[in-house]
């Protein structure tokens, strides 16, 4: 996706675009590593890791459907007509 942006992009505005999805990327992981070090500095990191533990499961559950879980409804087939003759 990276590419194709950077590709279709004109060439005098390559060096605004890459600059702008750099801060995009690398933000967002700034700011993520620098709350895991004040909730380490604040909160025991067995308690971060129990609830990391938990969060993972709870997604997993989420992501495999869970418990109850409906399966997704099947599209009635289409009729194809035979355009050939």
């Amino acid at each position: 996706m990276v590419g194709q942006g950077l590709h279709r992009t004109p060439a005098d505005l390559l060096g605004r675009v890459d600059a702008a999805l750099t801060i995009a990327v690398t933000v967002p992981q700034t700011a993520s590593i620098a709350l895991g070090a004040a909730l380490v500095a604040v909160v025991d990191y067995r308690l971060l890791l129990a609830v990391m533990a938990a969060v993972l499961v709870i997604s997993v559950v989420y992501l495999m459907g869970g418990p109850g879980a409906v399966a997704p409804a099947r599209a009635a087939p289409v009729p194809v007509r035979d355009v050939r003759a």
